[in-house]
């Protein structure tokens, strides 16, 4: 209990309480007034004292309870004599450079947690939104210098908290389509540089420019490199045409069309290369002409020399089957013939070059005229293999019969 302290004027009341009985026996109305003060005061004065008493044993009592709890927005650090709230280190961290991390204690999660624990509070929200802008544009910087696991970190410290935020979602998008682009374009030149044009499927150079182009419709390197593609084809085309593969190069002009039909240059380059292919067929030809003509002339030199024509074998007419036939067309049978259910035949002396070619074709004999003609036509487009004698190509003499029936 607390020590009580009275005053002297309570102590004289008290004191005085005996005396005032006496006057009231006596019948004194002045001293029955006089005590009934004197007893109003003493009433008082124990109510007080009462009051200051039950006071003193709850404050006493009070101490035995236990310590109320900590409110739940409030950190260890940020609880106590002088804690700050969320709010304050928020604030402390972001001026500190803490604005994401290290975990649970940057400013972008302080404060996350006040406007937790108050949405409506102003300065949590604006403080929140100050942080969220920075990170964004944070960011952002990263996706244009194509820092991707910046940018994928910045977003993902956003949206771990915010998963719904827009332009941190945003963000995450475009940098794995970003990185994505990236990917596929360096593999393309890499394709590109190991002339993987069109093949293997799957691991060439189109594929990858076409899936940028699916990716990103309108991309300028993909339109590029595709155009790109398109060119070394027309060359591989001219190339070809050069060597005489007149094959080949179609072949790489039709593939060049299909993937970039609208390429300017693109019809100019198969018009001259169609030219070149043509002049050079057509010089192939006089080659030939030129090198059967030699054969002629050489086997006409040969046959001149009746002296030596047998030791040649000019003079000797070999027979169709003791050479070896490259190329052999059938006569066709005449229409008069065939109109009137006609039969024949016709015996045919000709010669063969030192190339196998045929020449001076003559009828020997035959049933019919009408058949003559188609025989000779025949004949002229038959190819032999040049007959050697010591390893030496030499022009012989050859005979066949060709017979017609229906």
């Amino acid at each position: 209990m607390s020590d009580m302290t009275y005053s002297d004027t309570t102590i004289e009341s008290i004191t005085n309480l005996d005396g005032d009985a006496e006057a009231v026996a006596a019948g004194n109305p002045n001293s029955l007034l006089h005590n009934f003060g004197v007893a109003s005061m003493l009433v008082v004065a124990g109510v007080v004292i009462s009051g200051f008493l039950l006071t003193s044993e709850q404050t006493e009592s009070a101490l035995d309870l236990p310590a109320m709890p900590t409110a739940i927005w409030l950190t260890e650090g940020a609880s106590g004599a002088g804690a700050e709230s969320w709010i304050d280190l928020a604030d402390r961290a972001f001026a500190s450079g803490r604005v994401t991390e290290p975990v649970t204690d940057n400013a972008l999660y302080y404060f996350h947690q006040a406007v937790l624990v108050n949405s409506a509070d102003e300065r949590a929200r604006e403080g929140l939104d100050k942080v969220v802008s920075y990170v964004i544009s944070d960011a952002e910087t990263a996706v244009y210098e194509s820092d991707w696991a910046q940018a994928r970190r910045a977003a993902e410290s956003i949206l771990v908290l915010i998963p719904e935020h827009s332009g941190a979602q945003s963000v995450l998008v475009r940098t794995e389509k970003f990185e994505k682009l990236e990917e596929l374009s360096q593999r393309a030149v890499n394709q590109l540089a190991t002339d993987r044009l069109l093949s293997p499927r799957g691991d060439n150079a189109l594929s990858s420019y076409r899936r940028i182009n699916r990716l990103d419709p309108g991309n300028a390197e993909a339109a590029v490199g595709i155009q790109t593609i398109a060119q070394r084809l027309v060359a591989k085309s001219q190339a070809a045409a050069f060597d005489g593969d007149f094959d080949a190069s179609a072949k790489y002009m039709k593939q060049a069309r299909g993937i970039a039909p609208n390429l300017g240059s693109l019809d100019q380059a198969a018009k001259m290369t169609d030219q070149f292919a043509k002049l050079t067929q057509e010089k192939a030809a006089l080659v030939e002409e030129g090198v059967r003509e030699q054969a002629i002339a050489e086997q006409l030199a040969a046959e001149s020399s009746t002296s030596v024509g047998g030791a040649l074998g000019v003079d000797r007419i070999f027979s169709v089957s003791d050479l070896t036939v490259e190329r052999s067309v059938a006569p066709t049978f005449p229409r008069r013939a065939e109109a009137s259910q006609q039969e024949g035949w016709v015996e045919l002396n000709f010669r063969i070059d030192s190339l196998g070619g045929v020449f001076d074709a003559e009828v020997v004999s035959s049933s019919d005229a009408i058949f003559e003609s188609s025989a000779l036509g025949a004949i002229r487009k038959w190819q032999f293999a040049p007959y050697r004698e010591n390893g030496i190509a030499m022009p012989i003499r050859s005979g066949v019969r060709f017979s017609f029936r229906q």
